[in-house]
């Protein structure tokens, strides 16, 4: 909140919620890969995009009021 760095050296965060979130190997891999593209994206270097999985979407998320299933 306080900090001087200028804004295009701040980290990003990026929270990726899927109905069935892939594990181990598969996850490291799609992680690089969404960081990779936040980072083209947004015009930062890799090293400052830090990748969240939230819980699994299916059966807890509604999407114009439909529940993903």
């Amino acid at each position: 909140n306080s900090s001087r760095l200028p804004s295009e050296e701040l980290p990003v965060f990026v929270t990726v919620t899927l109905a069935n979130p892939p594990e181990g190997n598969a996850r490291a891999t799609q992680a690089a890969q969404v960081a990779e593209a936040a980072a083209v994206v947004l015009k930062r270097d890799m090293n400052q995009v830090h990748i969240e999985y939230a819980p699994p979407g299916k059966g807890r998320i509604a999407f114009g009021g439909v529940l993903v299933q």
